[in-house]
């Protein structure tokens, strides 16, 4: 039965993504049927929209991850089509967008496990959305740019859109039956390299704003530049032949407390934030330059977000080894600011240019 315009206008709603963070990988596999090489760069973009659902049961470790390792909580995608795409050598690749509730997001950002998983959860959702699609789980990375290319509207199904979550569990369960080779099961996410030590080809994009590049529980060099870029970032490979209890128990021992342990006890330092707001000239390209100070003396420490609905930067510290910080640094900005750039210069801290 061919719908009106009406009807479909009933049973559909547009989303407008907005882009976050970059996923870089590359097919693992060659496809005929459209022809794809192997190789070819696939890119990500990780997006929120607040019509997509969230779990129905709000984000905590020790509630949620039991319900992960049973398949039994995720956290809603919406994924578009493929379309093509050129990298900085002109060479051909694919773009996908991934569309999650921003309150998703946010949990993401807090909790870089769950981070991990999702940017899994995303890759799956991939494959699932192009039939005989495979994705490269070796060669990860996030390049320093909040999206490839402009993200577009993408119009969904109502009904689609209220089983995201649940569609795509049972699609990757059915698909796991009849594949044994399945490269990764959802806890199986691989972790994030924050040093960056398996660069790819693309270091010239746009600086990550968002600088999500960071592990808190990982060591870092003794040395950096005085202007701190946040490079490529990629993932550890995958333990081989990881037992998939073993993988579980590590993955809950990084986020539940351990009360059966006695850590010793840390002196941790009070954050305290120092900010200042100016006003740029009208021939700048920026109209405010934020600059925030703390006892922070590494960019990887700090959490950035922007939040254009509401015109607010949401700033955290990621070093909980170090600082006793229970709160994020929320500054609001005036109406109508779209975007921000962000530098961390040793020795001056943040600095924050917002238009």
């Amino acid at each position: 039965m061919i719908k009106t315009k009406q009807e479909l206008a009933q049973c559909t709603i547009q989303l407008q993504p907005r882009p976050s963070f970059v996923v870089k990988t590359r097919l693992s596999t060659s496809t005929l049927n459209p022809v794809r090489e192997q190789g070819t760069k696939v890119f990500l973009n990780i997006c929120t929209d607040d019509n997509v659902p969230t779990p129905e049961i709000a984000w905590s470790p020790e509630v949620v991850l039991p319900l992960i390792m049973e398949n039994n909580w995720e956290i809603p995608i919406i994924t578009s089509e493929e379309r093509e795409s050129r990298d900085k050598k002109g060479d051909l690749a694919y773009v996908y967008d991934c569309v999650i509730h921003s309150k998703c997001m946010r949990w993401c950002i807090q909790y870089p496990e769950l981070r991990d998983i999702l940017i899994e959860w995303c890759l799956e959702s991939v494959e699932l959305r192009s039939d005989g699609v495979s994705l490269d789980r070796e060669k990860i990375s996030r390049p320093k740019m909040t999206s490839k290319g402009d993200v577009p509207s993408l119009t969904v199904l109502k009904e689609d859109l209220q089983n995201s979550a649940q569609n795509r569990l049972n699609e990757e369960f059915e698909r796991k039956l009849i594949d044994d080779k399945s490269p990764l099961t959802l806890l199986e996410a691989k972790r994030l390299d924050e040093e960056g030590r398996d660069m790819l080809d693309d270091s010239n994009e746009d600086v990550d704003i968002f600088n999500i590049n960071r592990d808190p529980l990982a060591s870092r060099p003794s040395t950096r530049p005085l202007i701190q870029e946040i490079k490529d970032m990629s993932l550890d490979s995958a333990p081989s032949s990881p037992k998939a209890e073993g993988v579980k128990a590590s993955l809950i021992t990084e986020i539940l407390p351990q009360s059966n342990k006695k850590a010793p006890q840390i002196i941790k330092q009070k954050l305290k934030y120092e900010t200042i707001m100016n006003k740029l000239p009208e021939t700048h390209q920026y109209k405010l330059q934020i600059t925030i100070t703390s006892q922070i003396t590494i960019s990887l420490d700090y959490d950035l977000q922007f939040d254009t609905e509401t015109s607010t930067l949401f700033l955290q510290c990621m070093n909980t080894r170090e600082f006793d910080t229970h709160r994020d640094l929320e500054i609001p900005l005036p109406l109508g600011m779209t975007d921000i750039k962000s530098y961390f210069v040793k020795n001056e801290g943040l600095h924050v240019f917002v238009r």
